[in-house]
């Protein structure tokens, strides 16, 4: 699975709740892999799931609630603002 791929993924993610009413979510990188639609090796894809929330953090918007020195742990938890 590609970086691309799990960036869409977490769009989804944003868009599906967005469209349910809701002005932000809470999310943790492990409930993100359980959520996505396509599910590859969990082993190899949190760290690249981490990545991807990483990225997407809105400097000043977003809330980093946990997260790991490495930042690739399936703790990684971030409190989103929506919509994107």
């Amino acid at each position: 699975m590609t970086f691309e791929q799990v960036e869409l993924e977490l769009k989804k993610i944003f868009d599906k709740t967005t469209a349910a009413g809701k002005t932000e979510i809470i999310l943790v990188s492990k409930e993100f892999f359980e959520q996505m639609e396509v599910k590859p090796e969990y082993r190899d894809c949190i760290p690249m799931c981490c990545r991807v929330m990483k990225k997407n953090i809105k400097e000043g918007v977003d809330e980093v609630l946990y997260h790991t020195p490495s930042w690739q742990s399936h703790t990684l938890k971030i409190k989103y603002k929506l919509p994107r």
